[in-house]
């Protein structure tokens, strides 16, 4: 999270990151505590989905390929819209 939304200077030189003020390493629990609390905590679970979910693949699953799986099936036969 610090490398794409934090400070992540001591990295690569980032600085337009959209909290490079916050350093979530040295902080975890500035999601919770920062004034922009609602708004760190929907990025932040924004940024977990894609992150971890979507990209979930452990050899035996994989979230993308159930996602495709799932969507070439006939996964919309039984939905009647009127």
């Amino acid at each position: 999270i610090n490398y794409y939304l934090g400070n992540a200077k001591g990295f690569d030189g980032r600085s337009n990151n959209r909290y490079s003020d916050m350093n979530f390493c040295n902080d975890p629990e500035a999601i919770c505590t920062d004034p922009r609390t609602m708004k760190l905590r929907w990025e932040v679970a924004l940024f977990e989905w894609v992150e971890r979910i979507q990209s979930y693949d452990d050899g035996k699953w994989s979230y993308i390929k159930q996602l495709h799986s799932m969507m070439e099936g006939d996964l919309f036969s039984e939905l009647r819209f009127e």
